[in-house]
């Protein structure tokens, strides 16, 4: 856990870059748990990586329906990127 400690990890922005981190280094699980928890906190970006993790089933198990809440959720919050995935996903695509 060394690179949780400098972060102030109550900042819903670390908690996502913390979670793209993990991302890189394929611990998906680790990825989802802070991307979670920055989402919680109303961060669209992490709402559109959790989106993204349960469409393609990384760190978790792959769910449609998740996926399109998490997408709306951050489509609420103004992000674009779930705005188009959304529409693709409901096209078929």
């Amino acid at each position: 856990m060394e690179k949780d400690a400098s972060l102030n990890l109550a900042d819903s922005n670390e908690q996502y870059e913390l979670g793209k981190l993990y991302n890189q280094e394929k611990d998906y699980l680790k990825a989802f748990y802070w991307w979670n928890q920055s989402a919680k906190l109303g961060n669209s970006l992490a709402q559109y990586e959790l989106a993204r993790c349960y469409e393609l089933g990384r760190g978790v198990k792959k769910n449609i329906k998740k996926a399109l809440v998490f997408y709306q959720s951050a489509m609420a919050l103004g992000n674009l990127y779930a705005e188009k995935r959304y529409k693709e996903i409901k096209k078929g695509g």
